[in-house]
This record gives structure tokens, sequence and C-alpha cells, in this order.
């Protein structure tokens, strides 16, 4: 005969009371853990709106953000240390750009002192060097300010250490009118329309699989060749497939203009394939033979190592999705950059600026 067993589930403990102070102290973290989390989950959504490389990087942090903010066992104070500081690295004081930057992180960081430094100055120049920086404007935090905070892994990789300063990728949060102020961009293999003398010069970095570059191309391509039979703008198209389908049809987009150098059938060719959302090789195909190319003339060995080396220079130089233009003055050393699908009226308020500057040394008479 079977005997029931006796449970041997352990008795309950009394909870420790919890005087009014800490209760009130636990209420306070909790809300502002609360609130920063929120507030960095829409920054990071507007960002990730624009970024097209990586579509999955928004929920990969958002879920990982969610996630560390009611780690079970821990308790976040959101506390930083009042001796510890950040640096704005202006490159237009009380501009739109410096505002956001500020607005977004002394939301996450409200405790941390940020001071603003004009990256044109002395000072400027020499924390520039020392960072390498690439772009601004730009928030850097002591290694202290940063690293007293917990945050997830994943949040942690938007930020890179320099030194005794992290850096953040301020085009994940911050996409367009970034300013480049540190060399000239790679353009090897690029496909330069226009004159070589224009006083303006405008990189664009697409994918003919991707939807918002397909957007930009229908929305601004007839606006751009205006600007180039006026002799204003040269065009410099450098194409960055990211998956095997957008690579044969960079293949043969380049492998035609170097094999027969003709512009406008180029530039035909382009709107055709960038026009079609399901685009397949053998229409591709057609279209080359149509314009007396066979594509098997086409080193595909060569291009597929063109674009991976594009794809890490470009990653290297601030391209972090597609589209992606650079405008700047021909000869110039500050290019802005402008991610996503934009209407070309937000080209031109630069293009405008840029011409109103316009000097024998930047036109490059």
């Amino acid at each position: 005969m079977k005997t029931k067993k006796k449970s041997m589930a352990p008795k309950k403990s009394t909870p420790a009371k919890t005087s009014a102070p800490e209760k009130k102290s636990i209420a306070k973290r909790s809300w502002f853990s609360l609130f920063r989390t929120t507030a960095m989950i829409l920054v990071l959504a507007s960002g990730a709106a624009a970024v097209s490389l990586n579509p999955a990087l928004y929920d990969k942090l958002q879920a990982s953000i969610l996630a560390q903010v009611n780690a079970p066992g821990e308790e976040t104070s959101g506390e930083i240390l009042s001796s510890t500081k950040g640096i704005l690295l202006t490159y237009e004081p009380g501009g739109a750009n410096e505002q956001k930057l500020l607005d977004i992180f002394k939301t996450v960081f409200p405790e941390t002192n940020i001071e603003e430094v004009a990256y044109d100055s002395s000072a400027g120049m020499e924390l520039s060097n020392q960072l390498g920086v690439s772009e601004v404007p730009n928030i850097y935090f002591e290694k202290t300010a940063f690293e007293s905070e917990r945050l997830s892994e994943v949040v942690k990789d938007l930020f890179t250490l320099q030194g005794d300063y992290y850096g953040l990728n301020v085009s994940l949060v911050n996409p367009s009118y970034q300013v480049r102020v540190k060399g000239d961009l790679t353009t090897d293999g690029g496909i330069w329309i226009g004159e070589k003398e224009a006083p303006i010069t405008v990189y664009i970095y697409s994918d003919a699989k991707c939807q918002h570059c397909r957007v930009n191309e229908r929305n601004n391509t007839k606006q751009w060749m205006e600007l180039v039979e006026e002799g204003l703008v040269q065009l410099v198209y450098l194409d960055l497939p990211q998956s095997t389908e957008s690579t044969f049809h960079s293949t043969a987009l380049n492998c035609f203009y170097d094999q027969k150098q003709d512009t406008n059938a180029y530039l035909e060719l382009r709107e055709k394939i960038f026009a079609r959302p399901n685009l397949t090789k053998a229409f591709v195909t057609r279209e080359l033979e149509k314009l007396g190319m066979d594509y098997q003339q086409c080193d595909e060995v060569s291009y597929r190592e063109l674009f991976r080396n594009r794809l890490k220079t470009a990653d290297e130089e601030g391209v972090t999705g597609t589209p992606t233009l650079y405008i700047g003055a021909t000869g110039g050393d500050k290019f802005i950059r402008f991610t996503g699908a934009k209407e070309f009226s937000e080209y031109q308020q630069v293009l405008d600026e840029l011409l109103s500057q316009k000097t024998p040394e930047t036109s490059g008479q």
C-alpha cells in the first residue's frame, strides 16, 4: 500500500520590513531607471528609422535595455559621480545637432557635467588629434563616468573607448548633418559624373536592393543631373551592395561603365535597375545585351573584392547605412553627411550655403 509523503516545502520566512526612507529611495531609483530607459529607447528608435545597414539593431537594443533594467537581484541607482564630466565637441556652437546631442545625453546621464569645446579651437584640435575624431559634433564621456553606469553590453557597443574617453557612434542616434572633418573619402572604383572643376562634390553610397536607396534615386536624380549639367556639382557613385543579389546588380553597373565609358547609358541603366524592387538577374542580363555587352565579360571576382574593401573602408569613414551622401566643397576637407531617404530641399540648404562660400580655392580654379 502506497503511503502519502509529507510535504517537505520550506517554511515561509517573514520578509524584513523596509523603512520609509528606504522605500522612498527604492521608488526613486525605479522611477529614474524607467525614465532613463524610456528615453534611451525613444532615442534609439529615432536613429534606427534612418539606418538601413542593420535593420535588426533597434529590436536588439530595445530588448537588451529592457532586460537589463529589471535584472533580478540587482539595483540601479542611476547616479553619476558629480566630479565626472562629458565633453561636447562642437562644430557650430548652439547648432541644432549640438542641441540634439545635449538633450539626449542630459536625459540619459542627467548628473554628468557637459563641457562644450569648439572642435577648431586649440583645445578642440588637441582633443581631436588625441581621440582621432573624424566627425563633429560628438559627445565624449570620461571613462569613470561611463563605466559607473550599469549599461547592457549591446548599449556599450554604441560607444568606443578612445584613451580616457568613451565616444558615441553618433550616426546611430543622429544620422544626418554630421560634419566629416578628417581626411578624404576613399573613392577607389567610384564612378564620377560631371566636371572635375565643379565647385561641389557629392559622394553617393547606395545599394540597388535597398528600398530607401530606390526612393532617394527616384526623388532626387533629376535635380542632381540638372546641377551636373550646370557645372555646379560632380557626383561620385559608390555602390555598397550588402547581399548576393545586389552584388550582382552593382557588378553589372560598374562593369558596364568601366567597359563602355558611356555616362548617359550608365545613368539610364542605373535608373532601370533602381526602379525595380523585384529585380531579377535575367532582366539585368537582357538590359546589358540591349546595350551591346555580355555579362560574362565581367570579372566578378575583382568586383566582389572591390565591394568587400569598400564596405570596410566605408564603415571606418562613418557610413553605417544606405543611402548615405557626403556633400562638400570640391578639394575641401569638410563633408556633411546625410543618411536615409531625403527630399531634395534638405540637400539644397547645404548646397546653397556651400555655393555662397564659393572661392577660387574651393571651386578648384
